[in-house]
């Protein structure tokens, strides 16, 4: 996601990081892309069941752990 902004972190946090979420995949099928890193944040992953938004969570993980070591 964007990097949020003083207001919106100083606001109410927890609706503001959704507002974000979903700003971001605005015009995208998040069915596609079932987890989003939100910037100075954190990870964010969904399913179709518990077990499986674990798996999106874990699977979000490693490729951030990949892209991060392909940089260094």
């Amino acid at each position: 996601t964007r990097m949020m902004t003083k207001e919106e972190i100083r606001g109410k946090y927890e609706l503001e990081t959704g507002k974000v979420i979903v700003e971001t995949f605005a015009g995208k099928n998040p069915n596609d892309m079932p987890g989003v890193l939100v910037a100075s944040h954190g990870p964010f992953a969904w399913g179709t069941s518990p077990m499986n938004a674990v798996h999106n969570a874990v699977v979000l993980e490693e490729v951030a752990f990949m892209a991060w070591h392909s940089l260094v």
